[in-house]
């Protein structure tokens, strides 16, 4: 088993050379690696070990290469979720052209999502990871600015208008999620039931994201009809998006893992 000393990037040990400091101390408690991480990359020193790397800068720092395609999808608990990847190594600096490796994306308190069955089958042309992306939520359009609702003091001429121009909206941002999120749909969730409750004299219309809110008021406003928002905290603070083909996760971690990481230290 790997031992590890982390040197985490901090004032006192900020990069490669301050490492020396630490040279008596690895030699004698015989360490097999010693890592540092630095501008959030890992690179290895001395031998190989298993990697590990934080998701967001990975794909902000490699673009991904097929070949691509799925091995496993594990889940060791209800909020976590550890996928492996096979194929072109493209996570590496330098990759071997020639060789076929592995990574395994980790995925850690989930707190919602979705998992289509398509990410449990392989895709005929090896491009599993085509429509791959792992983000920061606060930077996602669909979850920007802090949480609202929206409470009309009158009917709404057509309720649909409104629904429409909302699924219009997180269609083109590619929110995950549909109108219903959103809007009061009732208990039943059901057209109807939302076309009851928004013309009635007076209601709650809406719950979610600034940026959402304000499509609906631009479009409640066009009705003519009178409304008031509340806004209240941020809503995606520090939590991580995922979409993986057609699934999605959101979760306050998400890494990568791998072996044999090419000797080349700079």
């Amino acid at each position: 088993m790997t031992n590890w000393l982390v040197a985490d990037r901090n004032p006192d040990c900020g990069t490669l050379s301050d490492l020396a400091e630490y040279r008596d101390f690895y030699e004698t408690a015989n360490f097999d690696c010693v890592r540092l991480a630095f501008d959030y990359r890992c690179r290895t020193i001395f031998g190989r070990g298993t990697m590990r790397i934080d998701l967001v800068e990975l794909l902000r720092t490699r673009t991904i290469a097929h070949p691509s395609r799925f091995v496993t999808v594990e889940s060791r608990c209800a909020s976590d979720i550890r996928i492996a990847v096979a194929g072109f190594p493209w996570w590496f600096e330098n990759p071997p052209a020639d060789e076929d490796r592995q990574i395994t994306f980790h995925f850690e308190e989930i707190t919602e999502g979705t998992l289509d069955a398509e990410i449990f089958t392989s895709d005929p042309s090896n491009e599993d990871l085509e429509l791959f992306d792992v983000r920061p939520l606060s930077e996602l359009l669909w979850s920007k600015g802090a949480h609202c609702n929206l409470y009309c003091n009158g009917p709404l001429p057509n309720p649909l208008n409104v629904y429409a121009a909302l699924h219009d909206f997180l269609l083109s941002v590619g929110c995950p999620y549909g109108p219903e999120r959103y809007l009061n749909m009732g208990d039943g969730g059901s057209l109807s039931e939302y076309s009851g409750i928004a013309t009635s004299k007076s209601f709650h219309l809406f719950r979610g994201p600034e940026t959402i809110c304000e499509v609906v008021c631009a479009e409640v406003e066009k009705s003519g009809t009178s409304f008031n928002t509340i806004k209240g905290r941020e809503l995606s603070g520090n939590l991580i998006f995922a979409q993986i083909a057609q699934s999605h996760l959101i979760c306050q971690s998400a890494f990568a893992t791998f072996d044999d990481w090419p000797p080349n230290p700079q």
